[in-house]
């Protein structure tokens, strides 16, 4: 009996961590969208999110990545 409160006290926990870290995740930061419009400013293609980028790259026929992390 008391394993099972607290294996429905574990599931929720782990079940709104999931939900909180992945709205969290799904919203572009304020750093992002400047980061964005400094660099289109200066005449690069800033694409941020995974779908703009195979978009692009479906588009043009190849891909060139420049990163830095």
């Amino acid at each position: 009996m008391r394993s099972n409160a607290f294996f429905r006290t574990t599931s929720v926990f782990m079940l709104a961590s999931w939900i909180a870290i992945t709205a969290a995740a799904a919203q572009p930061s304020a750093a992002l969208q400047q980061a964005k419009k400094d660099a289109e400013a200066k005449g690069f293609i800033f694409a941020a999110s995974h779908d703009e980028i195979v978009a692009r790259a479906k588009k043009e026929g190849k891909l060139v990545v420049l990163s830095s992390q």
